[in-house]
């Protein structure tokens, strides 16, 4: 090989890296109104060029995989807290109800409300069919007795 593949192999490794970063920033951030242009700034590439490198590196663009991110909290939220639908579309980082509700169900394929009533419906089945020593020895119990903020603890 000779030096200056040594070279483009290393600045791509490094690119790669500085995206994985930025997913991982947006991991811990999702609920934050985190921009494209922030994104990249962060990676040191351009607006555009992120955009390409990470939906070639993830298979998804950046909004694609934060929308998901925002989604798979608030499904926590709502399967394990007492909070509203609207403080859980706020807790994720969504500014409207109707956009909070539309992403939900284009991506889980039903409402917040009614998936709230599903997990509930599972959690209670569960309850019937394992033991309630078996949830209280895994430290269980208080996330499936619905206690208020027992997700977040």
């Amino acid at each position: 090989m000779r030096e200056g593949d040594d070279q483009t192999e290393m600045m791509t490794i490094n690119r790669q890296q500085r995206i994985a970063e930025a997913r991982e920033l947006l991991d811990v951030c999702c609920h934050l109104p985190l921009d494209l242009k922030q994104l990249a700034q962060r990676t040191g590439l351009s607006r555009w060029y992120f955009l390409r490198a990470f939906q070639r590196q993830f298979g998804i663009t950046p909004h694609q995989y934060m929308l998901q991110r925002r989604i798979e909290k608030a499904k926590a939220l709502l399967a394990y807290s007492n909070i509203s639908v609207t403080e859980v579309c706020l807790a994720v980082g969504f500014q409207s109800l109707g956009t909070f509700s539309a992403t939900f169900h284009r991506l889980v394929g039903c409402s917040p409300t009614e998936h709230r009533r599903r997990t509930e419906e599972q959690k209670q089945q569960l309850y019937q069919t394992i033991p309630g020593c078996f949830f209280q020895m895994l430290g269980f119990g208080k996330i499936l007795s619905g206690e208020p903020n027992a997700a977040e603890q």
